[in-house]
């Protein structure tokens, strides 16, 4: 064997004679189980519904009363998240966004430019539907509000929508 494999050798028996030593000698000897049935409450009388008892006997019980332990349900699941995400609300969009920026013909069909959407007559788009395009002006409907999107409106510094 050459001088390192005789190290490691070496090593190796060093540190398996610890680990015997560790576990054997030096370790506690295990205690017996204690018997959970010496181990008993005071018998208690039980309590007789209607029962007249003295002011000492009451006294007496409550002082060696002890809560019984009941669970109630909880009011929501301990396992769900507490954070619920709900689906966005496309009818809850800013008037901000319904700017009407233009309007183009097509082979003689409308299309108009609200905000970033291209729509055309009965298009649906962020709670938006186009109802009818005439050259200056669309007319929409949001949930059961109907609007008026005007063009070049906000040049004018005048709202974008207006109620029809």
């Amino acid at each position: 064997m050459q001088k390192r494999e005789k190290i490691l050798a070496a090593m190796t028996l060093v540190s398996a004679m610890f680990f015997v030593f560790n576990q054997f000698v030096c370790a506690k000897k295990p205690e017996p189980a204690v018997n959970k049935s010496s181990r008993r409450a005071p018998a208690v009388r039980p309590v007789v519904k209607g029962e007249q008892i003295s002011d000492t006997e009451l006294r007496k019980r409550l002082k060696e009363w002890k809560p019984v332990v009941s669970y109630e349900t909880w009011g929501r699941d301990p396992f769900e998240g507490a954070l619920k995400f709900e689906a966005e609300d496309s009818t809850a969009d800013s008037t901000a966004t319904l700017s009407l920026t233009g309007i183009v013909w097509k082979n003689k069909t409308p299309l108009a430019l609200i905000g970033d959407w291209i729509l055309g007559v009965g298009d649906k788009q962020g709670g938006i539907e186009v109802l009818k395009i005439f050259p200056d002006r669309v007319i929409a409907r949001r949930g059961t509000e109907m609007l008026t999107l005007y063009l070049h409106q906000d040049e004018k510094n005048e709202s974008t929508i207006s109620g029809f």
